[in-house]
């Protein structure tokens, strides 16, 4: 988490402790930084709106859009069940989301915004079996081409990874590649 913190620069990190792309973090303009690394967090907030406004963050974006991504993390039978598609009203006084439910949910924000990196701190670890199944696989459709950094505790979650690295108290311990 801490990680994820430094990365989107929700934390100032230490001069030239944190690097992406060989470019100190602290040197890059941080509202493109922020356009460019998405983070998904255990919780994702779900506001009043339908679940088109919450996938867009109330953005003008084109419902034909908000379709091919839906489309591309592997939603489409997901949105189809629900009462009114796309037009399903969520948050206060709307549908509840299951907790992996929501994390498909900000999966889909990240997607629309075309962000370059993706951070998913915990992202499956508030979720039944059932649901992780249909969150992983978004996960990987939304890796894809894009750089990830994975939070976890779960091995299910990190065995997808090309490079493994294991913190301590803030210190790298093990470094490497997995096999």
């Amino acid at each position: 988490s801490t990680l994820a913190s430094l990365v989107s620069r929700a934390v100032e990190p230490e001069r030239a402790s944190v690097r992406i792309g060989g470019a100190d973090v602290l040197d890059l303009d941080l509202q493109a930084l922020r356009r460019d690394v998405g983070v998904v967090t255990q919780r994702t907030e779900i506001l009043a709106g339908s679940l088109h406004d919450n996938m867009t963050m109330f953005a003008d974006e084109p419902r034909s859009a908000v379709e091919a991504v839906v489309a591309e993390l592997g939603l489409t039978d997901w949105v189809a069940g629900l009462d009114a598609g796309l037009d399903t009203m969520l948050g206060p006084g709307g549908t509840m989301l299951s907790a992996g439910e929501e994390q498909l949910v900000a999966f889909a924000r990240l997607l629309i915004r075309d962000v370059r990196m993706v951070v998913l701190d915990e992202a499956t670890a508030r979720m039944d079996p059932v649901t992780e199944s249909r969150v992983v696989a978004a996960a990987d459709r939304l890796l894809r081409g894009r750089t990830g950094i994975l939070v976890a505790h779960r091995l299910s979650t990190i065995r997808r990874a090309d490079l493994v690295a294991v913190l301590s108290a803030g210190r790298l311990v093990q470094f490497g590649s997995q096999t």
